[in-house]
């Protein structure tokens, strides 16, 4: 069992996917995702893609979300991403 977790690897921190599990996930390489929670029991990570939140117009005029990326998370492992150090990348 793995006790301790990456430094620097917190909530809210910047990472980008160096590995995947199987080869048909290759796309995922190198997109950057940002850290919701940490369990450095098991060794791993909840995280949301870095991508701004759409909008669209809806029928009656109004602005709306269309997609929020922050809604949809994933677990990744420690093995399987960089720390990005702050302000590596721009947002988005």
């Amino acid at each position: 069992m793995i006790t301790a977790a990456l430094p620097g690897i917190v909530p809210g921190a910047r990472c980008q996917i160096v590995s995947v599990h199987h080869p048909a996930m290759r796309h995922y390489l190198g997109r950057v995702i940002v850290v919701v929670k940490v369990n450095p029991d098991f060794g791993s990570v909840w995280a949301h893609d870095d991508k701004p939140v759409t909008y669209r117009t809806n029928r009656f005029g109004r602005r709306v979300i269309a997609s929020d990326p922050r809604c949809i998370q994933s677990i990744y492992g420690f093995e399987q991403l960089r720390l990005l150090p702050y302000g590596s990348l721009t947002s988005y």
